[in-house]
Order: C-alpha cells, then structure tokens, then sequence
C-alpha cells in the first residue's frame, strides 16, 4: 500500500471518529440507545471520579443506579479496571460525553498510529488496511484498544533501542490492563536475565 493510500485510509478513520462522536453525544439523533459504546462507562466513571463517589464504580448496585440516573438505558455494564485507569478519565470527564469520546478515543488513536510507524513504517502501511475491521471496531465503541496497542508498540519499540527505564515506565502504564502486560513483563525480564541472547 501507497503512503497516500495509507493517509487516505488514515483519513476516512479520523472521520469516523467525528461521526461517532455525533452518535454518543447525540444519541437521539441518530435513534441509538444512549449507552451504545463502552466510551460512556468510562465517562461516567470520570463522572463519579470527579464527585469523589469512584467506590460506587465498584460497587455493581450502585453503579447500575447511576448509570440509569444519567440514562434512559436498560444496559448495564459493569466496571473492573484497576483505580489508577480512573484518574485520567476524570479529565475526559470534565467534557460533554460526546467531546470526551472524541479526546479519549483521537489521542488513543494518534498514540497507536505513532508507536506503530516507530516500530516500523513500511510494515505500518501494510499492516494497519489488515487490522481495518478491529480498528472500526474500536472507534465505533470508543474501546481502549488503542490505548493498549500503543503502549505494546511503544514498549517494543522502546525495548528494541535499548531505551528500558523507558521501556519499564511504558509498561507500568500498561498495568491498566494487567493480563495484557504480563507477557510484556515476562519477555522483558527474560531479556534482561540474557536468555534470549543464549
């Protein structure tokens, strides 16, 4: 694939990123159910976050309670993730759901896109048309995918270059996301204690 068509590609994603920022933060416009992207729990828990009633989060009764307190939606979905993932969604939450999805997910998304090409542009201009279902996927729901995906890239990237204090902060990072890391972490410490070089 051509860089222009990779750009191209690049640029039809960024405006369906736009388009489903109109969904969230318009959902009666386009007749969807209000909680119709994983993007709204993470702004209602920036929501509580910013309340300082984060601990109703991970308590299911009483999120359930509050998330049909800010909806009409019969969806329920419950909140897992670690406590530190909730401090940067309080500054997502400082906006509309629809402007946060579109800071949440762009800056995610420009954070994938980035560590990727580090790794490697010409392979990035063939991999990234390969990914194009998942990578519609993740901007419909405003998942964090990208978030995760940036920071492996970012980790392997930095790991390859020899640049590990940095490397050691990229994953700490990815402990958002605990499972995922966890290979992260082992191949780190292998490479660390040489077996790779054996």
């Amino acid at each position: 694939m051509s860089q222009r068509s990779l750009f191209m590609v690049l640029g039809l994603l960024v405006a369906l990123i736009g388009l489903t920022a109109l969904r969230i933060g318009l959902p009666e416009l386009f007749g969807v159910d209000e909680v119709s992207a994983d993007y709204m729990i993470f702004h209602q828990v920036g929501e509580l976050a910013n309340l300082g009633r984060i601990a109703e989060a991970y308590d299911a009764a009483a999120f359930k309670a509050y998330q049909a307190s800010r909806t009409n939606s019969t969806v329920f979905m419950t909140w897992t993730y670690p406590p530190h993932f909730n401090l940067p969604l309080q500054g997502f939450a400082l906006f509309g759901v629809g402007w946060g999805y579109l800071l949440f997910t762009g800056s995610s998304f420009a954070l994938f896109v980035w560590s990727m090409m580090r790794l490697s542009q010409d392979a990035t201009t063939w991999v990234l048309p390969l990914i194009l279902p998942a990578l519609v996927i993740n901007l419909l729901t405003g998942q964090n995918g990208f978030l995760t995906a940036g920071l492996m890239a970012l980790f392997a990237g930095l790991s390859l270059t020899e640049q590990r204090g940095k490397a050691g902060f990229v994953l700490g990072l990815l402990t958002y996301k605990p499972h995922l890391g966890l290979g992260l972490g082992l191949a780190a410490l292998c490479a660390e204690a040489g077996v790779w070089s054996q």
